[in-house]
């Protein structure tokens, strides 16, 4: 046996009588080495040539009742005290670890360390739940089933313990009952512990009788089939509370596997059960079989069509960035089960607002306690109704604290949905803005203010006049902020309260209070001119304008609109998704008994006009129970259809590109796209001092992209170097293509400053790229490593965004890169210096008349 420890072990144990091959009551300490030759040639007579397991034998005075106070476990945790214990104790561990070559010459599963020591765990889980008699019992059974087949024995001694206990504790039957059962079933039967825990939500008489049915019926697989279904534990006794109390245990079990159906459709679809759950559980009592299956057919029907749209959401991520099957689940319990909506307007309102609109019960929950449910069940319409993302993050955002919202809300009860929803996204912007510059308690003490039956103007003003208290350090006293400036007016002031200190050498306080006070007071080019005669934007223009740079047309830009779409594969891809949408209408309608005449006509004219067609056609077809699916399934395309060739509007748009010379606009540079540019929202505005800069120098500017609804959906921020016009990283929304329309846009720039345009290359998307190597090719473009200098304006600093940068001791920045170049088509104009204009001169003039310098 190659020296395997464990035999050494068995080796010193000795029986007693040569009959009794290891009996539990009879182990005895012997340091005989002369036993190991005997040992080996019993353990090869007893377990290989018979194929036995330790054969223990059953006797009067057996180690259960021996010392032990009927604790079996004792001989493990206290080994010394017995020699019996001892051996136990090294067998079984031995067992469970020695792996040598010796057992590849041993037969069966069972032979092997780990089926052996499997065994003495389960005889004592056997014991220790069931008992001594059992016990006793069991390991007879066990010798018996040995000696009948050795697979048998082997399972069983192995894997009954559970299902014995199953059958004695949980469904009144006995040791003996098993092993009948096991005889008939096989290994189905070790399958008892699990259908009974699976099961429990039945009675024990009624899991006791299906099993009795299953042995009858020698079907042990349904047995196996019963455990491993998809059906929940939970939902076993909500099947057989739906179902008459009579019903046959047949009956029951073809409503459980039914059931089971549904949710292997709900998890084959990677779709959360609960929305198949939340209707069975709210289903009506049946009548019969029949009618449980038509139920639960119905709830598929309708899960089916939630399986279809979430299928919709995941084809297309970068579409449905965010979508969320727990959440959207939520919003469609919210919208069918509280505001009584149907399946068809959730999909629409979802198309519509996108994922956002999966946190529409987050805005339910937040302000349930407030308001009474006819009141919350209104403003939650009107929210829905709205399709407003940015309405539904204000209200699922909503950080104010409990105590506030409760005394805005008492106050709100004779409002309308519009004046609620408005009065609380009032009171949330306000809180939020009042929370990061430090002064919480205001609107505290403003709302408890407001009068019982104020009217809407008065409570609005309550709430936004808190955040105006906060104005005045950087607007000046008394300045009015327009309604539709507030919310930019507040993320300034953020910056302003937050920024307390100098960072990368900027102190952004005096510029904002510089920016604010002027266009508040005189407007957005009174700030735009103001902020270029500056005494250093003014050294700057001029010295640039002595190279000959159009420094007018840097800072003021060029106006150019271009025709966008995305590009051309993903579109594509989009009018197939309508068009297979379209294919499937026209074959359901075809499967209605349409005249062939009538669908031709239905395919003519646009997609509006076939949808609006087909529709009017089903709305007044006669349904019968045979077709009646086809209904919603074909509205439910007719209205995925539609939403899809809705987002086909947002792949194509006018796209204007221009250089800001709005101040506000230009330093919410970092807001629109959610970079650490941000004066205070994104990223905590650790950057937003360079949006002030890039405002501040005239030697800088920001190029924005913008949709025809006024959406930002580009930015690139540029600086007037010693070489030309250096740009910085591209940022983007949306799909639409931007690529080529930058790099023709830049081309025009660069003729209209006279300077040449250099793109970093790690900044150069693959489309940009492209293009500036095809323009490489044509003479317009070069690629070369720069080293360019950024002199000092108002700010002495600039915000590299991944480039290589570095401030020199006369404030200049060095900036190095590899770069594409696109060179001006229009040469410098060097201005031509006019005599009086030159130092000698004036000297001279001077001389000549007193008052010179002044005139």
């Amino acid at each position: 046996f190659g020296g395997n420890p464990l035999l050494s072990r068995l080796s010193a144990v000795t029986p007693r009588r040569e009959s009794d091959l290891l009996p539990l009551h009879s182990f005895v300490r012997d340091d005989s080495s002369k036993l190991i030759d005997y040992s080996r040639l019993l353990f090869e007579e007893k377990i290989i040539q018979k194929n036995e397991i330790f054969a223990f034998r059953e006797r009067d005075d057996d180690i259960f009742s021996r010392k032990c106070n009927n604790d079996p476990f004792s001989l493990l945790r206290e080994p010394q005290e017995y020699d019996l214990g001892v051996f136990l104790w090294q067998v079984q561990q031995g067992m469970g670890s020695y792996q040598a070559s010796v057992l590849s010459a041993l037969k069966g599963n069972l032979d092997n360390w780990t089926a052996n020591s499997s065994f003495f765990s389960e005889l004592q889980e056997v014991y220790r739940q069931l008992g001594r008699e059992v016990a006793s019992e069991w390991m007879r059974t066990t010798n018996r089933l040995f000696g009948e087949d050795y697979v048998k024995g082997r399972d069983f001694a192995i894997q009954s313990s559970a299902s014995v206990r199953a059958y004695i504790k949980d469904l009144g039957m006995d040791l003996g009952r098993f092993v009948d059962d096991y005889r008939i079933l096989g290994k189905p039967a070790f399958s008892a512990s699990n259908f009974s825990a699976k099961y429990e939500g039945l009675p024990a008489e009624r899991r006791r009788a299906i099993i009795r049915d299953i042995v009858d019926a020698q079907n042990g697989d349904r047995l196996t089939a019963l455990v491993a279904n998809e059906l929940p534990k939970e939902q076993v006794g909500v099947v057989a509370k739906l179902l008459p109390e009579n019903t046959t245990n047949e009956d029951l079990l073809k409503a459980v596997e039914r059931t089971a159906d549904s949710y292997v459709k709900c998890k084959s679809n990677n779709v959360n059960n609960g929305i198949f759950t939340r209707r069975l559980t709210r289903s009506s009592k049946t009548t019969n079989l029949e009618g449980y299956v038509k139920a639960v057919d119905e709830i598929d029907a309708f899960v089916g069509q939630y399986i279809d749209f979430a299928n919709e959401q995941r084809k297309e991520g970068d579409i449905n960035l965010g979508f969320n099957d727990t959440e959207a689940q939520e919003a469609l319990e919210l919208y069918v089960g509280f505001l009584g909506k149907d399946f068809a307007q959730f999909r629409r309102d979802f198309q519509a607002t996108g994922n956002t609109f999966q946190r529409l019960p987050q805005v339910r929950a937040k302000y349930a306690d407030f308001f009474d449910e006819d009141t919350l069940k209104a403003t939650m319409n009107y929210v829905a109704k709205k399709r407003s993302r940015d309405l539904i993050d204000d209200l699922s955002r909503n950080t104010a604290p409990t105590d506030l919202i409760s005394s805005l809300a008492s106050r709100l009860k004779d409002f309308g949905k519009r004046d609620v929803v408005n009065a609380l996204v009032e009171l949330n912007k306000t809180y939020n803005f009042l929370q990061n510059v430090g002064a919480t308690e205001i609107i505290s003490e403003r709302v408890k203010a407001i009068p019982e039956g104020a009217d809407y103007d008065t409570v609005i003003e309550a709430i936004s006049g808190a955040r105006r208290q906060c104005y005045s350090a950087v607007t000046g006293q008394d300045v009015e902020v327009p309604r539709g400036l507030e919310d930019l007016v507040d993320n300034v002031v953020v910056a302003y309260y937050k920024n307390t200190g100098t960072y990368n050498g900027v102190n952004i306080r005096p510029a904002l209070q510089f920016i604010m006070s002027i266009y508040l007071r005189e407007g957005s080019e009174k700030a735009f001119e103001a902020v270029r005669c500056l005494e250093q934007n003014r050294g700057i223009r001029a010295k640039f304008e002595q190279k000959g740079v159009n420094v007018d047309a840097y800072e003021r830009g060029i106006n150019r609109q271009y025709h966008l779409r995305t590009n051309g594969s993903e579109l594509e891809r989009i009018k197939e998704r309508i068009q297979s949408e379209v294919e499937q209408i026209f074959d359901r309608v075809g499967q209605l008994n349409v005249e062939e005449e009538q669908v031709t006509a239905l395919q003519q004219g646009s997609l509006r006009e076939q949808l609006d067609a087909v529709e009017k056609v089903i709305g007044s077809y006669e349904f019968n129970d045979e077709n009646k699916g086809f209904k919603l399934e074909i509205k439910g395309h007719i209205q995925t259809a539609r939403s899809i060739n809705g987002t086909v509007k947002e792949m194509e748009d006018d796209v204007d590109f221009y250089v800001s010379t709005n101040p506000l606009e230009a330093l919410h540079m970092g807001q629109y796209f959610g970079s650490c540019l941000s004066l205070s929202k994104n990223h905590g505005g650790i950057n937003g001092w360079a949006s002030v800069v890039q405002v501040m120098d005239s030697n800088k500017n920001v190029i924005y992209a913008r949709t025809s609804d006024g959406k930002h959906i580009g930015r690139n921020r540029t600086a007037l170097t010693d070489q030309g016009v250096l740009c910085t990283r591209f940022y983007q929304n949306g799909n639409l293509y931007l690529d080529d329309a930058w790099v023709d846009y830049l081309s025009h720039f660069a003729d209209g400053v006279r300077q040449d345009v250099m793109i970093p290359a790690i900044f150069a998307t693959l489309g940009m790229k492209s293009k500036l190597e095809q323009m490489m090719i044509e003479g317009k473009v070069a690629k070369e490593q720069r080293t360019v200098q950024i002199d000092p304006a108002y700010f002495s600093a600039f915000h590299g965004d991944g480039i290589s940068t570095a401030k020199s001791e006369d404030g200049r920045i060095k900036v190095d890169g590899d770069m594409y170049i696109i060179k001006t088509q229009v040469q410098p104009v060097i201005p031509v210096v006019r005599e009086e204009s030159r130092p000698w001169y004036r000297t001279l003039l001077s001389k000549i008349v007193p008052d010179s310098s002044q005139k």
